[in-house]
This record gives structure tokens, C-alpha cells and sequence, in this order.
């Protein structure tokens, strides 16, 4: 195995569905089997003491659910959620899982969890585009935002308020989560708290930007490699 596969770890205690994901990443180079566990406490122990990058898990497990388990990590792999009930997604994107794989689970579907998995690990060497949209938790309910559409994406506390122009969207996910996702090209981190679209960026200096509806500030650690993109877009 390469040493730059990623190493996947399938926590079910379904051992179809174990055996049918075994031969899913058997088919795809870059993915590494570590373990395939059927119960959260051994897959919690493997978790604390092991380097896992992706990690399938199953919901309704016995004794302490999927859900549990996550909540009960310090530090969370890039976590791919299964059900056969649909109704554990929007539970599951509040815990900034990748993706949620409803049972039964097609090749197809799997590839594109891995496609977003490969995203959110390096959006600049993935090969993959970016989408146009992506969907956001809201109160329970998922939104879809047009990526064309966002002036910015401030942090409020464990929240994130995704800025639009005669909007604001706000999700539970934090402002991290959304740097990974998406495009540097894009989307560049001016301050700690704040992420802003580089195509709304309308004047500049060296302390703020304005996207035409709201100032925002730069922040110290960010100054330089904001300065020098937008020196390089005035060229």
C-alpha cells in the first residue's frame, strides 16, 4: 500500500453491508482497509490510538449509536455517516461529517463520498471542481446556497452566518469546516472569524476589504497572504 493512501476504518455491525464497503475500497487505489469493527467502543479505542482518515460509519449501532460516538471524540477523522433511515443526516452534518450515505449503497454513491472526502483534504490537488451549490443545516432544515451567490462567511461563536446579498444563512458548522470545502481560488481567510468571496472584493488596504456590502477587517496572521493576492489580481 502506497504511503499516501488514506486509511479507512468501517465501524457496522451489518456484515453485508461491512463486506459489500471492503469491496468498494478494494476498487479504488488510493484507499487503505484498516479495520472493519461491528461495535463503537472497539471502534473508540482504534480511533484514540490509530491514524484513520476516513471513517464509515453505521448509525444505529448497539450500546452507544454512532452519533455517540462522535460526539464522544476529542479529534474526529473525516467521517462518512451510513443509515437506512434518511432522517439521521441533518443530525449527522451538525456534527461536520463529510457526507451521509443512505442504505443500500451503490458504488456510484460511494465514489462521490470519497470525492468529497479527497475535497476536503486537499481542495487545491483533489482534481475535483468545485460545485456550484452546497447545502447547509439551518434550523433542521437544508439549505441550498448557490456558491456564486456568498459575499462572505463570518464566525459567530460554534456558528458560522454564510453572508449573501440580501440574505444571511445561518448553520452550525464551523467557519473551519467551510475553509476546507472550499476553493482557495475563491474563497480566501482574511481574518480568524472570517472568510470572504475574492470576486466581491471591491476595493482594499491594509487593514480591511470591502465586498461592497460591509467592510471587513484583516487580521494580523492573514495580512500577508491577503495582500499579496490582491496585489496580484491588480496586475
Amino acid at each position: 500500500m502506497g504511503k499516501n493512501n488514506l486509511k479507512c476504518l468501517i465501524v457496522d455491525d451489518d456484515e453485508l453491508v461491512a463486506d459489500i464497503l471492503r469491496e468498494y475500497i478494494k476498487k479504488v487505489p488510493q484507499l487503505e482497509l484498516i479495520s472493519i469493527l461491528t461495535n463503537t467502543m472497539s471502534a473508540r479505542e482504534k480511533l484514540m490510538k490509530s491514524k484513520i482518515d476516513v471513517l464509515f460509519l453505521d448509525v444505529e449501532m448497539p450500546g452507544l449509536s454512532g452519533i455517540d460516538l462522535l460526539k464522544s471524540l476529542p479529534h474526529k477523522p473525516h467521517v462518512v455517516l451510513m443509515s437506512g433511515n434518511k432522517d439521521y443526516a441533518v443530525e449527522g452534518f451538525n456534527l461536520d461529517v463529510i457526507d451521509f450515505m443512505l442504505k443500500p449503497i451503490s458504488f456510484d454513491r460511494f465514489l462521490k463520498s470519497i470525492s468529497k472526502v479527497e475535497l476536503a483534504i486537499s481542495p487545491r490537488q483533489s482534481g475535483n471542481e468545485m460545485p456550484d451549490s452546497i447545502y447547509v443545516n439551518e434550523n433542521k432544515r437544508m439549505v441550498r446556497i448557490n456558491l456564486s451567490e456568498i459575499y462572505y462567511i463570518e464566525s459567530i461563536k460554534d456558528y458560522s452566518r454564510i453572508v449573501l446579498k440580501e440574505k444571511h444563512v445561518i448553520t452550525h458548522q464551523q467557519i473551519s469546516h467551510f475553509e476546507k470545502m472550499l476553493s482557495p481560488e475563491k474563497f480566501i481567510r482574511v481574518h480568524r472569524s472570517v472568510i470572504a468571496a475574492v470576486d466581491k472584493i471591491e476595493s482594499f488596504s491594509a487593514s480591511s476589504i470591502d465586498v461592497g456590502i460591509a467592510e471587513l477587517p484583516i487580521g494580523s496572521s492573514y495580512k500577508q497572504q491577503v495582500i499579496d493576492l490582491l496585489k496580484d489580481m491588480t496586475k
